[in-house]
């Protein structure tokens, strides 16, 4: 007999004490609505909808229609919900997905009223929006006559979003290599839109597409938390009300296999990275017949990270050992659509080498399918899997939604995927039992999915030098062919449009509007600071910091080594040593036998540089840390794999080095356009202090300068580098220089003390005094010159030297920046896919940069502005109240236990104490309205010397030079 509560039948009841939480599955009997209902010790409480939303083109409508939603609704009528949610709730997350095939909406609070407040707003922002044309020009696309050169241009978010990521070869190489595997099928479009198609989508296809799928028998909601759950069942209920159950079918079709290797070759634009052979990228993959079975998906997917889950992987090996190319690209069979895939390829390929390319694939896939994979290398893979299930949700991303995540893409394809759980420890043990029962159970994919497979493709990305030129006259020629067909009265129109929609965007929502959206109070913010355990404790010499937190059974190691023992000249070379030290193997194992025990008996051990701004004084809080995390019982072996690297990593295998070089700048490369508002940001910031000087130098532009450097001179400099690591270990890995991190119960501490102190005295005492760093100088008001159809633009202001003297409001002050100003002017009005400031107080330094920004100008002109914006600021109590909320609700984040660790010996490291923490929290929850309106006239005085960096083509930098705009004193082209 089945189970009804408030119209729900309860489907299936599943504890899962392994992730701390009841899993309940229920149907709304009167819509057909799926409901999976977590209940959880779990403060951190996760709501999600998502719908089901392919699509028959490359439009964008599924993508359109996400950021359309969240622009005003029937019970909040305003016009952007989401901002106001973003600017006023507590949430720990906000936000939207498009996906190929479906399309989410998670939010996650700490705060149940907030929580509850974020589940009616995005409710009723997908069954119910308003979905006003103005909505679909501003996120979409429309037609904009400039005002100043009266030039039809087009505008909209997701237009330009979309722009910037296609330029980008990496999204192009993985868009198409899932496109090129299906015809006439909706994983054959690009959900996310396409330029040129975006520009066909019509307003009222999109109010259907919305009528079609974002339906409740169209949807999958999902609770997770400790919110009552009975609530939960009686809100969706009452929402509910108005709908009744409709059939359409919106799941994805199964496509069949057929004999075809399609060879699809596409053009990029190149890095300048000053190379003279072009390189481009190419992928191999395989479209496989849907796998229904839990166990059997389990299994290939241990196959999968047997072949490319570590650089030691054979696959993955085969590629990189042979030269071909530069660095492996894709991930191996994938099960986030409704049929499988498999991708693997290269990038920085000769263009000359790509038939040897898919040749070797085959090869080494033949040879593994005979052979077999060794069983250290399975047993490795079992391990990692399941330490990582371990520490499930120990992320920066909520729990909840991490759970949501890994069931939503079974439950929306169906079939026996759709009753599996998430109880991994069962599936781990009927795997081991079936490899154990039958070796080849690994093997036989290989043949069956990929090497007896005709359904395959091949895809080829060729440099371009031209591409984005040629994209852009062609959309400047479509534009004029349209402007000389356009009557006078035409051109009224469009203009009266664009100048109804920039007012539209300008004017504020009514007080009425605004009244409908649930708010929350001053009382609602937890006044005292959160502290997380941090005792220093004497061992032998060496200080060690004890984080006494519940981990799950896992122990977080770090050792930090202090970098100011280097000299200023090695620095460019401590990320790849930090590479090095992991991946060029350590005493008489080679890198493949020391990574295969790391991840055999640890649940990882690597090495990094760790970064932070002192609260006194100008020198860095700069380390590299080694560190590792292991199950209580492997505490012998990682840290016996810790000394092992500690004193005998290989630093002098050549090869294996000069393979990490080549990557280090390929992933650099890579990683310009998806990140250039990053790099943009931190060369703003290069020359204001140590730490900023140290983050250029290790990862910013002039890291990137530097990898190239390296890997264009490796063979004549091998032996000065060589030399280098070999004396950068020999100044940092001494007890002087020595700082011990721990995070796990006390009673494992005792333990892995006394596991340390072997290591600590056979480490050197002493390696000479630290190093003094000079710093260089990096230009200021530069050009970044890359080839993309967006700008990344970036302007700083000296406060300091303004004479303004932090205070906690402005923390309060820049998100009013951020959730108004910028918002409206940069983002809405002026087309960005994004926009923010922010304020270091160690250095004084305000500073804003946009992202996939098609104007530099207008948005210089708009950070410029802020001031006045300030100036007139009025501020409600209500106004204020809401303010200060947001901007806790962004502090306040609801930390994993590793993360705890790490907060506390952060705050170590900087010397933040708590008295300074609840100062300047005090401070936030104290701000007035005359705090916001001060800083404004220090911005007007730092506006006559500011530093501007921005990342675009060169026509675009020479246009905005034209313009007066800026004067660039250097152009570094990349």
């Amino acid at each position: 007999m089945s189970t009804i509560e408030h119209g729900f039948e309860l489907l299936a009841d599943n504890p899962l004490p392994e992730l701390g939480c009841n899993l309940k599955s229920y149907r709304h009997l009167r819509t057909g609505a799926r409901l999976v209902s977590a209940v959880a010790d779990d403060p951190n409480k996760v709501f999600g909808v998502s719908f089901r939303t392919p699509v028959g083109d490359s439009s964008g409508i599924a993508h359109i229609l996400e950021h359309s939603v969240l622009c005003g609704s029937e019970q909040y009528p305003v016009k952007k919900p989401f901002l106001e949610m973003l600017r006023n709730s507590m949430h720990t997350f906000l936000n939207a997905f498009t996906a190929l095939d479906r399309t989410m909406y998670p939010v996650a609070s700490l705060n149940l009223r907030s929580f509850r407040n974020l589940v009616s707003v995005y409710l009723d922002a997908v069954f119910h929006p308003l979905l006003t044309e103005s909505a679909f020009e501003q996120e979409g696309w429309h037609l904009d006559l400039e005002e100043v050169d009266g030039r039809l241009q087009y505008k909209g978010v997701v237009y330009n979003e979309m722009k910037g990521a296609q330029a980008n070869p990496h999204s192009v190489l993985m868009r198409a290599s899932t496109s090129s595997l299906f015809d006439n099928h909706p994983y054959a479009h690009d959900s996310g839109g396409v330029a040129h198609e975006i520009r066909e989508l019509t307003y009222p296809r999109l109010k259907e597409f919305h009528a079609r799928h974002y339906h409740p028998s169209n949807a999958w909601l999902f609770f997770y938390g400790d919110d009552d759950p009975r609530w939960r069942l009686e809100t969706l209920d009452t929402f509910f009300e108005e709908f009744t159950f409709r059939a359409d079918d919106t799941r994805v079709p199964l496509y069949p296999l057929v004999a075809t290797q399609q060879t699809v070759e596409l053009p990029f634009s190149p890095i300048e990275s000053g190379q003279e052979i072009e390189k481009g990228f190419i992928t191999a993959n395989w479209l496989l017949s849907e796998i229904d079975d839990p166990l059997e998906r389990f299994l290939v997917g241990i196959t999968s990270s047997c072949l490319l889950g570590s650089q030691s992987a054979p696959l993955y090996k085969a590629l990189i050992d042979s030269g071909l190319g530069e660095s492996v690209v894709a991930g191996g069979f994938s099960f986030d659509l409704r049929q499988p895939m498999f991708t693997v390829g290269l990038e920085g390929v000769e263009l000359d080498r790509f038939d040897r390319i898919t040749d070797l694939i085959e090869e080494t896939l033949s040879n593994l399918a005979d052979t077999g994979f060794d069983d250290d290398l399975i047993e490795a893979v079992i391990n990692s899997k399941d330490f990582a299930h371990r520490e499930f949700g120990n992320s920066s991303f909520p729990k909840g939604l991490a759970i949501m995540a890994g069931m939503l893409s079974g439950q929306m394809h169906g079939g026996k995927r759709q009753s599996a759980t998430l109880g991994f420890q069962d599936t781990l043990k009927q795997a081991r039992a079936r490899i154990e029962a039958d070796p080849g159970v690994l093997t036989r994919p290989l043949r069956i999915h990929l090497l007896d497979n005709p359904h395959r493709s091949t895809v080829r990305l060729v440099p371009d030098s031209g591409a984005q030129d040629a994209q852009r006259r062609a959309e400047r020629e479509r534009l004029d062919e349209l402007e000389a067909c356009l009557d006078a009265s035409e051109w009224e129109d469009i203009r009266d449009r664009s100048l109804w929609l920039r007012q539209f965007q300008a004017e504020p929502d009514s007080p009425e509007a605004l009244a409908s959206l649930p708010v929350l109070s001053l009382s609602d913010i937890d006044k005292e600071t959160r502290e997380y355990p941090c005792e220093e404790i004497p061992l032998d010499g060496v200080r060690y910091l004890s984080h006494d937190i519940a981990t799950n059974g896992i122990v977080y190691v770090s050792l930090l080594f202090d970098l100011h023992h280097l000299p200023a000249e090695l620095l460019d070379h401590v990320e790849l040593f930090a590479d090095a030290l992991r991946q060029t193997g350590a005493g008489a194992l080679d890198h493949v036998a020391f990574s295969r025990r790391i991840s055999g008996t640890t649940g990882g051990i690597g090495a990094a540089t760790d970064l932070h701004s002192k609260e006194r004084g100008e020198e860095a809080a700069a380390h590299l840390v080694v560190g590792g995390k292991c199950l209580g019982h492997q505490m012998e072996d990682m840290v016996d794999l810790l000394e092992q690297m500690l004193q005998s990593a290989r630093l002098d295998n050549r090869d294996r080095v000069r393979q990490l070089v080549t990557q280090a700048r390929s992933h650099a490369e890579s990683s310009l356009l998806p990140s250039g508002h990053s790099f943009v940001g931190c060369r703003l910031a290069a020359n204001n202090s140590e730490a900023d000087w140290f983050d250029e130098v290790t990862g910013g532009i002039a890291a990137l300068q530097s990898m190239r450097t390296q890997a264009d001179n490796f063979i004549a400099d091998w032996d000065r580098m060589a030399s280098a690591l070999e004396e950068i270990r020999t100044r940092l890995f001494t007890t002087d220089n020595l700082l011990v991190s721990v995070t796990a119960p006390s009673n494992d501490q005792s333990r892995l003390r006394e596991l340390l102190r072997p290591i600590l005295e056979r480490l050197p005492d002493a390696s000479g005094d630290c190093q003094p760093w000079q710093r260089t100088q990096f230009p200021e008001e530069e050009g970044l010159v890359v080839p993309a159809p967006v700008q990344f633009v970036g302007r700083a202001y000296d406060l300091r030297q303004a004479g303004y003297e932090y205070h906690g409001s402005m923390a309060a002050a820049a998100r009013l920046i951020n959730t108004s100003w910028l918002w409206a002017n940069v983002r809405e009005q002026g087309g960005a896919y994004g926009c923010s400031a922010g304020y270091d107080r160690h250095t004084g330094q305000f500073s804003c940069v946009s992202y996939r920004d098609p104007n530099i100008a207008e948005t210089l002109g708009a950070y410029d502005a802020i001031p006045n914006f300030l100036e007139a600021a009025e501020l409600s109590n209500q106004d204020l109240t809401q303010l200060i909320v947001g901007t806790f609700g962004s502090l306040d984040r609801d930390l994993q236990p590793r993360a705890q660790g790490q907060t506390a010996l952060a705050r170590f490291l900087t010397g933040s104490t708590p008295d300074m923490r609840q100062q300047r929290r005090m401070e936030i929850l104290e701000t007035r309205p005359e705090h916001v309106r001060a800083l404004a006239g220090f911005l007007q005085e730092a506006g006559a010397t500011t530093n501007t960096v921005v990342m675009g083509s060169a026509e675009a930098l020479d246009q905005a030079e034209t313009s007066g705009a800026v004067r660039f004193r250097a152009r570094t082209v990349l």
